[in-house]
């Protein structure tokens, strides 16, 4: 015995294709952003060994600088805390 096609699996069937042509989209919008990613990788420009040991030591330096003004300023302040305590 064959089923007839009801109103319920007309309306199922439209739902899987819905759900078939959301799923495929989804994947066509990834696709094309790991497309559109390589494209905008390939325009970049990458610095050189020289530049990023410059930028790399003055990111050294200026770490340090600051290290040393705030474990400066932290030192005085302490000690002027501890005159108000005791």
């Amino acid at each position: 015995m064959r089923i007839q096609n009801s109103p319920l699996i007309s309306l199922t069937k439209s739902v899987i294709s819905l759900i078939k042509n959301l799923c495929n989209l989804r994947y066509m919008k990834f696709v094309q952003y790991i497309k559109d990613s390589i494209l905008e990788l390939k325009k970049v420009i990458w610095p050189d060994q020289q530049k990023i040991v410059s930028d790399t030591l003055a990111v050294i330096i200026v770490s340090l600088v600051t290290a040393f003004f705030i474990g400066i300023a932290d030192f005085f302040l302490s000690k002027l805390l501890n005159l108000f305590i005791h």
